[in-house]
């Protein structure tokens, strides 16, 4: 259990660290209280669900290549537009 916690903890801190360096992609803001991954393609996992998993540091690099960093503003205006929700159709 320790081993997990540890790495648990390794893991926060580097994302915590990457999104600091990673503004969103779309806007610009920097604050790592609203920042998220968002998956381009062939997505394996949620990246907080690799890091609650404990996977391997390698795991969640790789995964985090497949991703761009996009606030949550962002983020879910990209997804309402590439999914057509209804809410786009009528907000726009």
């Amino acid at each position: 259990m320790k081993w997990n916690r540890k790495q648990t903890e390794i893991l926060r801190k580097y994302l915590t660290e990457y999104f600091k360096e990673h503004p969103c992609t779309d806007c610009g803001n920097d604050d790592i209280r609203v920042l998220d991954f968002d998956h381009n393609s062939n997505k394996f996992m949620g990246i907080c669900q690799m890091v609650r998993n404990c996977y391997s540091m390698d795991a969640v690099k790789k995964e985090i290549k497949k991703c761009k960093v996009r606030c949550a503003n962002c983020h879910r205006i990209k997804t309402f537009k590439e999914r057509n929700f209804w809410k786009h159709k009528i907000s726009n």
